[in-house]
């Protein structure tokens, strides 16, 4: 079995003043994010701080490689 998978969508701010996690609401996460927009700079650094924030678990981009709206999978 695959366990138990959870989706979040996140919107990205790239180039923000910090690195920072804002809850919205169920399943929506808001992320400043320091790193530029280019060469996957920004989305390394979202994945970092969603590592952070769920220490135990697998996360990965699901949808929205080049946008700033993403679908995270947590499992």
């Amino acid at each position: 079995m695959s366990g138990n998978v959870k989706h979040i969508k996140v919107k990205v701010f790239p180039e923000a003043a910090e690195d920072l996690l804002k809850e919205e609401g169920d399943d929506s996460l808001t992320a400043y994010v320091k790193a530029r927009a280019r060469g996957g700079e920004a989305n390394k650094a979202v994945l970092a701080l969603l590592c952070k924030k769920f220490p135990d678990k697998s996360v990965r981009i699901r949808a929205g490689h080049q946008t700033r709206s993403k679908i995270i999978e947590v499992k």
